[in-house]
């Protein structure tokens, strides 16, 4: 699921993350399992306390219409500067989107694609809650797994 991420919150919110990060780090450490890549435990958090996260709903298409919301995440060049573009202000998106439609001129296998979406506008997107969207993509019924460590 998770292929880049940001973490942001208030202090406690990030000392509760780093308290399981690690804690779960070392569970599977113990049991023999590899945690060497940083993704298998952040979608383990994800998936065991999803009330917790929220996620951005970021794709490549320009609209999304899911449970009767829409979301125009629209072409942001490469998906590892999405993050970049929701969190800066509205004259360096516009710098961004300006430099994305120039590089997409250049490589012509994205040039059909992205003009076929529309434009190289990219457009921030709203917050959707983890467990909303886990539903959405495994079924209504699903829910988290239990927990195994308390702390």
């Amino acid at each position: 699921m998770i292929t880049g991420s940001f973490f942001g919150g208030s202090p406690a919110a990030i000392s509760w993350y780093t308290l399981m990060f690690y804690a779960y780090h070392d569970h599977y450490l113990s049991k023999g399992i590899f945690v060497g890549k940083d993704q298998t435990l952040i979608n383990a958090l994800l998936l065991l306390f999803p009330h917790r996260f929220l996620t951005l709903w970021a794709r490549t298409s320009l609209e999304h219409r899911l449970n009767g919301m829409k979301f125009e995440a629209g072409m942001c060049g490469p998906h590892w500067y999405f993050y970049e573009f929701v969190l800066a202000n509205g004259a360096e998106r516009g710098k961004m989107n300006r430099r994305w439609a120039e590089e997409m001129k250049v490589w012509q296998t994205f040039k059909v694609k992205w003009l076929k979406l529309g434009g190289p506008s990219c457009t921030p997107t709203r917050a959707l809650p983890m467990d909303r969207a886990l539903r959405m993509g495994l079924g209504s019924d699903w829910r988290a797994p239990d927990t195994t460590i308390r702390i």
